[in-house]
C-alpha cells in the first residue's frame, strides 16, 4: 500500500482516531472558500453516522407529525396539501438537477484537464494510462492541486439534501422503497470514508458518473411534477445500471496498480464496489417489477375489465 504525503486518513484504523481537525483546505479565492473553512466539521464520522441513524429512524415519524399539523388525514391528501407537494418537489428537483449538471460539467472537466497533462508530459502514454494516473494521483495533482477534492466535498454533502426524495414520499403519505433508503443511506456513509481517505478513484467513479445520472433522472422526475411524462424513465434505469457497471469495471484494476492506494482507499473502494453490486441486484428487481410485472397486471386487469364491459352489454 501507498503512503502518500497528504494530510488524509491512511488505514481502516484512523478512521475513527483521525484528528479531523487537522486538515484545512487552503484558500482559493473564490465562492467556495466558505465550503472549504467548514471541512473539517462535516467530515467528523459523528457527523453521517448520526444523520443516517436519525435518517432511518426519526423520517418516518417526524413526516407523520408533519402532516397531522396540517391537518392531513391517514391515507388522505387534501387540496393544498397535493398542491404544495407538487410544487415543492417541482423546485427541488429542479435545484438537484440544475446542481448535478454544474457539478458534472466542472468535474469533468477537471478530469479531462490532468489527464491532458499526464498525457503532455509522457506522449507515449495511451489516453486510458494517463487516465489511470488521474486516478491513482500520487502526487495530488487532481484531489489538491486541481481543487477536485472540493467538489467531492460538496457533493458528498448534497447527499444529505437527498434525504429530501424520501421525506416527499412520506409526507404524500406513501412508502418508500427499501432500494431508496438503502441508497441513500448507504452513499452517505462510503462518501464520507473516501472524502476522508481522499479516494480519488472512487471520486472520479461517484462524483462525476453519478452526477451526470442524477442530471438526467432529477429532469425527468422535475416534468413528471407538473404532468410532463417523458418517454425515457426505462432509459434512466438502464443508465443508472450502466454507471453501477462501469464504476467496478473501471476501479477494479486499481486495485492491483502500485501506489494507487492506501489501507484507507483500497478497503473504502472495496466497500463501495460491494455496495454497488447490491444496488444493482435491487435495481434490476426494480426494473422487472416495473417494466415487465406492472405491465402484465395492467394489461390482465384491462382484459378484465373489458369482458365485464361485455358480459353487461349483453
Amino acid at each position: 500500500m501507498a503512503t502518500l504525503n497528504r494530510l488524509r486518513v491512511l488505514t481502516q484504523e484512523q478512521f475513527f482516531s483521525f484528528d479531523y481537525h487537522s486538515v484545512v483546505y487552503p484558500s482559493k479565492g473564490d465562492y467556495l472558500d466558505s465550503l472549504r473553512s467548514h471541512y473539517h466539521k462535516f467530515i467528523h464520522p459523528m457527523v453521517p453516522f448520526i444523520c443516517v441513524i436519525l435518517y432511518l429512524t426519526c423520517s418516518k415519524p417526524v413526516c407523520d407529525f408533519i402532516r397531522l399539523l396540517f391537518g392531513q388525514k391517514k391515507k388522505e391528501n387534501g387540496k393544498y396539501w397535493t398542491l404544495f407537494l407538487k410544487y415543492f418537489s417541482f423546485v427541488h428537483n429542479l435545484l438537484l438537477c440544475a446542481y448535478s449538471g454544474w457539478t458534472f460539467y466542472n468535474t469533468y472537466q477537471l478530469v479531462q484537464t490532468v489527464t491532458a497533462i499526464h498525457q503532455k508530459a509522457n506522449p507515449s502514454l495511451s489516453w486510458m494510462s494517463a487516465f489511470y494516473l488521474t486516478n491513482c494521483d500520487t502526487d495530488g495533482l487532481l484531489w489538491a492541486k486541481h481543487d477536485f477534492g472540493t467538489w467531492v466535498f460538496h457533493f458528498y454533502l448534497s447527499k444529505y439534501y437527498e434525504f429530501v426524495d424520501t421525506w416527499i414520499i412520506l409526507l404524500k403519505d406513501k412508502k418508500p422503497m427499501f432500494l431508496q433508503t438503502f441508497h441513500h443511506a448507504g452513499i452517505v456513509l462510503l462518501m464520507w470514508s473516501f472524502v476522508a481517505s481522499q479516494n480519488n478513484v472512487m471520486g472520479i467513479c461517484v462524483t462525476v458518473l453519478n452526477s451526470f445520472i442524477h442530471t438526467i433522472m432529477y429532469f425527468y422526475y422535475m416534468c413528471s411534477t407538473i404532468g410532463i411524462r417523458l418517454p425515457f424513465k426505462i432509459l434512466i434505469t438502464s443508465a443508472q445500471l450502466l454507471q453501477f457497471f462501469t464504476g467496478i469495471i473501471y476501479s477494479t484494476p486499481t486495485y492491483w496498480m502500485d501506489n494507487c492506494h492506501t489501507d484507507a482507499t483500497w478497503w473504502t473502494q472495496l466497500y463501495v464496489n460491494v455496495y454497488t453490486l447490491v444496488l444493482i441486484v435491487l435495481f434490476m428487481g426494480f426494473a422487472y417489477n416495473e417494466y415487465h410485472v406492472k405491465p402484465v397486471h395492467a394489461e390482465q386487469a384491462k382484459a378484465k375489465a373489458a369482458g365485464l364491459k361485455g358480459k353487461k352489454t349483453k
